[in-house]
């Protein structure tokens, strides 16, 4: 299928030419967005190419461009919005550029009639697991660690499945949505669901994530089919290399999750109610999984040196530093982790 195209229109040029700098340089595999920064220019890219989305100024608004039927015409503005554009949605103009791009995403996705994607099933996949029985304060961090260290070569989807996994405060960013929302949608069936998946996606380095709930709840709301849904539809219609599942507590279809994972890295530590907890999981995997499961279940001890040392970039300690150092080693053998080989 064809991207979805999008024309961003503002007469302040100065303002055009860094977003087209940005766009040039971070290509959306989604959106096909242009820059444009006079009325002409809009208008022959609404008459010869076509286009599916217009974010635009009040400058551009006018009959004659507004009359083009089957486009998403949406105000590029402020808060303060005036009276006679208020039908239209608003995409607020001086925000980051990633901003921008999954608002035009998530209009599309609202707007548009259902688009059909290209199914990518036959590209390989594989899914890891992070999880402790004791709650380990420090796995979140090896999880991440771990799909940035993976993405120096593949493609990487990281999910986090924690209560209040504190991402607003760590990246210092609002989300407009999260994975309860995406898990939402998948059970309703809406239309345009990978357009309403990239509109959700951020970035930490080269890995993709959606963000985590707010309200942890909505994690055990869920249903084991909710949770297979997801899988299954991630495997069908995106083109990862590594989906890495960051695991809180046990929710409705946990044991399935991890039946389809490769690998299942399990935190433990040298204490007895750390041990305690470990033993009575292991029976759990013995009783559902077996010796299969069992087999594909790494344990992985925490120890002093499983620290993020104070004032570096967390993104440069969990790839480079002591701490990236600390993961490859324990995960040695485990997975296809670069400079974890032996």
């Amino acid at each position: 299928m064809r991207k979805i195209r999008a024309a961003i229109c503002d007469e302040e040029e100065l303002y055009c030419s860094r977003l087209a700098e940005y766009l040039q340089a971070n290509q959306s595999e989604m959106v096909e967005a242009c820059v444009c920064s006079q009325k002409k220019e809009l208008k022959k890219l609404l008459l010869e190419s076509g286009v599916d989305v217009v974010l635009m100024t009040e400058d551009f608004f006018a009959p004659d461009i507004l009359s083009y039927g089957g486009v998403v015409f949406a105000l590029l503005g402020d808060e303060m919005v005036s009276e006679e554009y208020r039908e239209y949605p608003c995409i607020l103009k001086y925000q980051k550029a990633p901003e921008i791009l999954r608002g035009i995403c998530r209009l599309a996705g609202e707007r548009l009639d259902d688009t059909k994607m290209v199914s990518v099933l036959g590209k390989e996949k594989r899914s890891v697991a992070f999880y402790s029985p004791h709650q380990e304060f420090s796995q979140m961090y090896l999880a991440m660690g771990y799909a940035k260290i993976c993405a120096a070569k593949e493609r990487v989807l990281y999910l986090n499945l924690m209560e209040c996994a504190g991402f607003e405060e760590l990246f210092e960013e609002k989300y407009k949505e999260n994975i309860g929302d995406f898990l939402f949608y998948l059970r309703r069936q809406e239309k345009n669901l990978r357009l309403r998946f990239e509109s959700m996606l951020h970035q930490f380095g080269d890995v993709d994530y959606l963000p985590p709930v707010f309200f942890g709840e909505i994690l055990r709301e869920a249903g084991k089919e909710d949770y297979q849904a997801l899988l299954v539809w991630l495997l069908a219609e995106t083109d990862y290399d590594v989906i890495v599942w960051d695991l809180g507590g046990m929710f409705a279809g946990f044991f399935d999750l991890l039946e389809q994972c490769a690998e299942i890295y399990c935190l433990t530590r040298e204490n007895q109610g750390a041990k305690q907890r470990l033993g009575q999981f292991l029976q759990c995997v013995e009783e559902y999984g077996g010796a299969a499961l069992r087999e594909r279940l790494h344990l992985i001890p925490v120890s002093g040196q499983c620290v993020i040392s104070q004032g570096k970039s967390l993104m440069q300690e969990l790839e480079w530093g002591e701490f990236g150092d600390y993961i490859r080693k324990q995960l040695k053998g485990g997975a296809n982790v670069e400079g974890a080989g032996g």
